[in-house]
């Protein structure tokens, strides 16, 4: 027997695992990510192609993770295979946002880094969620629930029981935790603090919700 013979086997099959590997990844920058994109545009999402491959891909696999996860067996099990799925090819962008958490449409993300969402949070149309901002749990099953045309700044955390009413504004490094924010308010600080009701936002493209200051 050749000696040689085991290694160059070994070296074959490494090569065709390799080009395995090369050949999905590039199916999937040139054909998955462009589709996912396309889509979450199709659902009004907005922001970078990195934002919108998230969104597209929660949008994606979302709907048949939830049917199954509540199907037990095999349909349990499916489940949990596409989180974690989904999960690895997420893991680039640095955002959690698990395939339990509703997400409404044209929600604006400029950028996914630090951005933790809890399974259960709630997230109305027309949002905009920036860097570093968390939407977390209590540990006993309650998450936010963030109303519509809401605007998270930046490394702000909404946590526990908290109901963010429309159109309010959470400011960067606000924290939110168990409150009940009403529509059209500005809040700001740690803990956050309503400092201004009736607020109109004027700093990005949303059009000035009528009746405001």
């Amino acid at each position: 027997m050749d000696p040689s013979a085991g290694p160059a086997r070994l070296e074959t099959i490494l090569d065709m695992a390799g080009g395995g590997f090369g050949l999905a990844t590039l199916t999937w920058l040139c054909v998955a990510v462009p589709a996912l994109v396309l889509l979450a545009k199709r659902l009004g999402h907005r922001g970078t192609w990195w934002a919108l491959y998230v969104l597209g891909l929660h949008g994606a696999l979302a709907p048949p993770y939830r049917r199954l996860h509540v199907v037990s067996g095999m349909g349990f099990t499916l489940s949990r295979l596409i989180a974690l799925i989904y999960q690895i090819l997420t893991i680039p962008t640095g955002a959690e946002i698990p395939l339990g958490a509703k997400i409404g449409k044209g929600l604006l993300m400029g950028h996914t880094t630090g951005v933790v969402m809890n399974g259960l949070s709630v997230v109305g149309e027309y949002c905009v969620i920036t860097s570093g901002v968390v939407l977390g749990g209590d540990g006993r099953d309650h998450a936010p629930v963030i109303g519509r045309n809401v605007y998270i700044g930046a490394n702000a955390v909404i946590a526990g029981p908290a109901i963010v009413g429309d159109h309010a504004t959470i400011g960067a490094g606000a924290t939110v935790i168990g409150q009940e924010i009403p529509p059209f308010a500005l809040v700001v600080g740690n803990p956050g603090t309503i400092v201004k009701e009736n607020y109109r936002r004027s700093y990005h493209n949303y059009a000035k919700e009528a009746g405001c200051e």
